[in-house]
């Protein structure tokens, strides 16, 4: 069994119990889905990635087919593997929601600021980012 198949077979035994004890037999049935889960990876993959562009350096062209294997292992496993349900918030669960707004940015977890090159505070976080990376 691949690891899609393992990967199958863990979800139902957290999420659907009941169905995965209905099976005859898991461990064909989970390899099985596991193989057809990887060939439509691979193909799914090999689709969204396409030709290599001329003068594409082999980082580049590790990045593009990584990026095309993650983003149809994704799509994959969302359309075939079993949804989870989001449990519902209940009223004390919404009142703690509102409670963290309320805190002050002092009290909440920190959160990485991502600055882009047209970001207002690009120049000045570039500079000193130089800055740090020179040797001295």
């Amino acid at each position: 069994m691949n690891r899609y198949g393992r990967m199958a077979q863990q979800r139902w035994s957290e999420h659907q119990p009941e169905e995965l004890a209905q099976l005859a037999n898991p461990a064909s049935y989970f390899t099985a889905l596991g193989e057809e889960m990887a060939t439509q990876i691979d193909m799914m993959a090999e689709q969204m990635a396409g030709e290599d562009p001329p003068q594409e350096s082999y980082l580049e062209k590790v990045g593009r087919l990584q990026a095309a294997r993650m983003r149809a292992e994704e799509l994959v496993l969302s359309e075939m593997l079993p949804t989870i349900e989001e449990p519902t918030l209940d009223s004390s669960q919404e009142s703690s929601q509102e409670s963290d707004q309320e805190m002050t940015a002092s009290q909440r977890p920190w959160t990485p600021l991502v600055v882009t090159a047209d970001h207002p505070s690009f120049p000045e976080i570039h500079e000193n980012y130089q800055n740090l990376n020179q040797p001295q």
